[in-house]
């Protein structure tokens, strides 16, 4: 018997839905995520799964961001990584990634 598949994570579900080629708008989602914490769930993991993928590169690779995203510009993890970095910093400015 096959097990069911993994939900989607905070992450995956809002780069997904927010950070796609197709809908890429950083401000509009810094905006939202600024105006939802501390009270939303979904952003207070997305924020704690996003500092955790910032401090252990490889977690989320390139390929990986890619299926979610559908975005193919960040060819090498470094890359990956100063995205995350400017999610962060869009998303969470006053805040420390720590």
């Amino acid at each position: 018997m096959k097990s069911p598949p993994e939900s989607p994570t905070a992450l995956e579900t809002l780069l997904s839905a927010n950070l796609n080629v197709e809908a890429y708008d950083l401000e509009e989602f810094a905006e939202w995520c600024k105006a939802c914490l501390p009270h939303s769930n979904l952003v207070c993991d997305f924020k704690s799964q996003l500092r955790y993928a910032i401090n252990h590169p490889g977690q989320v690779t390139p390929k990986l961001y890619r299926i979610w995203t559908s975005d193919a510009s960040f060819k090498t993890q470094d890359q990956l990584q100063a995205h995350f970095k400017d999610i962060w910093h869009a998303c969470f400015p006053d805040e420390v990634i720590g």
